[in-house]
């Protein structure tokens, strides 16, 4: 789930905002131009997002279930 929250945001970046720019936009000659800006952005978003989710695939994780004593736990500390 984490490696899909961190991901989703780049892809929505681009799905939005490179159609309202052909709105906002129309008929100027130099819309490649104006849209550089958030492809650009867009691709430097992935590749950190790419690093990030390999993080989080390589970051052991915490489980309550296989510490010892896990049993006599409660959830609120014991009291």
């Amino acid at each position: 789930e984490r490696i899909a929250v961190a991901i989703c945001g780049s892809h929505k970046t681009a799905a939005l905002g490179i159609p309202l720019m052909g709105v906002l936009f129309h008929g100027n000659s130099d819309l490649g131009a104006i849209a550089l800006p958030l492809v650009t952005y867009h691709i430097a978003e992935n590749l950190i997002d790419g690093g990030i989710a390999a993080y989080f695939v390589r970051r052991p994780t915490f489980d309550v279930l296989k510490t010892p004593n896990a049993e006599h736990r409660t959830p609120n500390g014991g009291n």
